[in-house]
């Protein structure tokens, strides 16, 4: 069972910033011994590479490298140049991924993200259900910089790739525990082993549980986990030439929606905000601590999910064929707290399913001595129903009816999408020399979109206007919502081109120029149907050029890249006063230019100990941005504001030591991440602006010599340093931030059979 291992990952590659200057540490690595880094193998361009000979940039990271990051989701993944994985506003499993200041923000499942999540293969349709928990993985591979070629719509930012476990074909398993603060406690385990002498299985399950960890004043902590996932995996291998991959997974998630804070506000110029939440006698929290909130609904979510994916192998002498085949299925049911208050002022309550069919057919030639290529072909079928709901007291709602708290009533919009997108695909790699090659890509797509609309409208009867239609009622003519569906279709070419030169045996050169997009589509929030749009695609055009080098017998490695990316008609959601009520617009409101820098290195010092730093540089700014991003009821010239989530400045460090001794062996850990100010929402409000942060993290442990157990201990934000994770302003009504988790720590025990 051996054939069908594929080995991805190796060391995560994160940058230097001292270490160029430091002759002692240059000699310790330049003595002679016989340890050198591994190879890191990617699978970044659908076939297996060594990582540095791949012309883009590119980390990763092994299974062991991610057990010792103790991390329990994807947002804790930290130490990678200009990448913010975050969690988008108010929803612990709905991803905010960006990277190199192109992302995006909202659970509304019409909006689409611009990092691409793709998991053994399956690229994830939404962000929804793209927070992934850190569960029985073999790698995890980030790319930076679109990825429109190979990968297609949606990965304008870069691609987040992971692989799970496979079964190796031998009897065996382990068991994992983990408690700790705030009522930490995790169990894992995992079982392989041969069904027949062609075939093995892996079944592993997870269960995390947690109390959470911001204190609410009016109840129990906030922010708690309770979430079970199984998976089972099933290799079978026929025959030498052809290999088989069925993978099941199963999710139950009844987790509280994150720790809200009220930052309601009411200010003017220069940067107008009305809330009525503020101007009612409930004002932003004041009290300087982001973990102590004050909410009378904290959830759970209930949230159900399961998926299916098969791939085929057949490996011939001069070409690869590969079929993927998938399908995705979750059902939500939530309600968030975005008052930040202990009274039900503001809720939102959602309704929502989904799923997905994917099909990727692959082709690759090797048979060449100077050129091989891939080439394929992918469909991808999206359907969705949600029902977008908004729970108001009658003072924010205008009817002044009792006391703040005592009458509210329910808004909703019921909607529906079906999505069909097409990719016809190729690219490939000519050697001019031994040394020297060229890549050219080009990718065709297609999106379909169907959707079908009912205005917002009243849902429940407090004021006598059931299924009456919010527009008619605020201008004065009450009179049923109706029900509209809207078509649309857009054809894109993305590409690729680029060169890169062997310079020698340990230093690789690349010069690239890419291109990709973020699909167009319809406003999920908006209130009437001529808010419905559509919205166009968005692109980016990016030009990189970097280099990868190893020295001293390959026990220092530095990747560098510098980039330009020209990023034009971005998709801004645009949170506007329409009719009395607060809706979000996507508008292709702006252009940007973003550029930076990214090195990346990896040090032996001596024979026990490892060195991991990395350097990333964003200058991120707008180009134009005419939008009425302020409720002005006009449009102005926004281009002096901040693009979320791109930090100018990123850096990290990590020293790990490890030694055999005669009793065991023992490994410790300790790393630290920085970034420096950025902001979480569009207008830049001040609420909202994560402040820079010093995040240090420390791990030790001990496994005897026959490796059958482990048990270690860990420790995350050492210093308890607690940020703005996220913010949302919903004018007229209210707004919201969320904070970043406060010191946690625990102890995990670990036994294989």
């Amino acid at each position: 069972m051996g054939n069908n291992k594929k080995i991805t990952g190796g060391v995560i590659l994160v940058a230097v910033s001292s270490l160029l200057g430091s002759n002692s540490v240059l000699a310790q690595v330049g003595q002679g011994r016989s340890a050198a880094l591994e190879e890191v193998i990617v699978s970044a361009r659908k076939r297996d590479e060594g990582v540095q000979t791949v012309p883009i940039a590119i980390s990763a990271m092994t299974a062991a490298e991610i057990d010792r990051s103790f991390a329990t989701q994807m947002d804790e993944i930290k130490g990678i140049p200009n990448v913010a994985l975050d969690q988008a506003p108010g929803y612990r499993n709905v991803a905010s991924f960006y990277i190199r200041g192109i992302g995006y923000q909202d659970i509304d499942l019409t909006f689409e993200p611009a990092v691409g999540v793709v998991v053994d293969g399956i690229f994830l349709g939404k962000a929804n259900g793209s927070l992934l928990d850190i569960f029985d993985l073999e790698s995890l591979e980030i790319l930076r910089g679109p990825q429109g070629t190979l990968f297609g719509k949606n990965t304008i930012g870069g691609v987040v790739s992971i692989t799970t476990k496979r079964p190796q074909g031998d009897l065996g398993g382990e068991v994992q525990a983990k408690v700790g603060n705030y009522g930490r406690n995790d169990y894992r385990a995992a079982i392989e082993f041969p069904v027949t002498e062609k075939a093995a299985a892996r079944l592993s399950v997870l269960s995390n549980n947690y109390d959470g960890y911001a204190k609410n004043q009016h109840g129990d902590n906030v922010g708690g986990e309770e979430t079970v996932l199984a998976r089972g995996t099933l290799v079978v291998e026929p025959s030498d030439n052809l290999t088989l991959t069925l993978i099941g997974d199963y999710l139950r998630d009844r987790s509280e929606s994150s720790p809200m804070n009220n930052a309601s506000v009411n200010q003017g110029e220069p940067k107008p905000l009305a809330n009525a939440l503020a101007a009612l006698g409930f004002p932003a929290d004041s009290d300087g601590d982001l973990n102590k909130v004050r909410e009378d609904l904290t959830g759970p979510f209930d949230i159900d999910g399961w998926g299916l994916a098969l791939q085929v192998d057949w490996i011939g002498e001069t070409y690869d064929i590969t079929s993927i085949t998938g399908y995705r299925d979750q059902e939500e049911d939530t309600n968030t707290n975005v008052d930040g208050e202990a009274l039900p002022l503001f809720n939102l309550p959602r309704v929502a399913d989904f799923n997905q069919f994917y099909q990727e057919f692959r082709l690759g030639i090797t048979s060449f001595d100077n050129f091989d290529f891939v080439a394929g072909l992918n469909y991808m079928r999206q359907e969705h129903n949600q029902n977008l709901g908004f729970f108001l007291d009658s003072y924010l709602l205008g009817f002044n009816i009792g006391a703040p708290g005592d009458l509210g009533t329910t808004l909703d919009t019921p909607q529906s999408q079906a999505v069909d997108t097409y990719g016809l695909f190729m690219q490939g790699d000519y050697s001019l020399t031994d040394d020297w090659r060229v890549t050219v890509g080009v990718r065709y797509s297609v999106d379909d979109k169907d959707y079908t609309y009912t205005e917002t409208g009243f849902s429940d009867n407090n004021f006598g206007f059931l299924d009456y239609s919010l527009a008619s009622v605020s201008a004065g003519a009450p009179a049923l919502r109706g029900t509209q569906s809207f078509s649309e279709s857009w054809e894109q070419v993305t590409w690729r081109v680029g060169t890169d030169y062997q310079i020698d045996y340990n230093t690789f050169a690349y010069l690239s120029i890419a291109s990709g997009f973020k699909a167009g589509g319809f406003n999920g929030r908006a209130s009437t149907f001529v808010q419905v749009g559509p919205y166009d695609p968005e692109t980016v055009m990016s030009y990189e050029v970097g280099v990868k080098a190893e020295f001293f017998d390959s026990r220092l490695r530095i990747n560098t890249a510098v980039f330009m990316n020209q990023y034009d008609d971005l998709q801004v959601e645009i949170l506007q006063n329409v009719d009395g009520t607060s809706v979000t617009l996507v508008e292709n409101a702006a252009g940007a230019t973003i550029s930076g820098i990214e090195i990346e290195a990896t040090a032996l010092l001596g024979e026990l100990w490892t060195l991991q730093t990395s350097v990333g540089y964003l200058d991120a700014s707008y180009d134009d941005f005419d939008a009425d991003v302020f409720s002005r009821g006009y449009e102005v010239d926004n281009s002096g504001l901040d693009l979320r989530r791109a930090p100018p400045w990123t850096l990290t460090a990590a020293l790990m030591y490890e030694q055999v001794f005669d009793f065991g062996s023992v490994f410790w850990q300790g790393d630290w991440s920085f970034h420096s100010d950025y902001e979480t929402n569009v207008q830049n409000y001040a609420f909202g602006t994560r402040k820079s942060e010093n995040l240090f993290n420390s791990s030790i442990g001990y496994a005897p010599l026959s490796d059958r157990w482990s048990i270690a201990a860990y420790v995350r934000n050492i210093t308890d340093e607690v940020r703005v994770s996220s913010s949302n302003p919903i004018p007229p009504f209210s707004s919201f931030n969320q904070p970043t988790p406060p010191r946690t720590f625990g102890v995990e025990l670990s036994v294989k059979f």
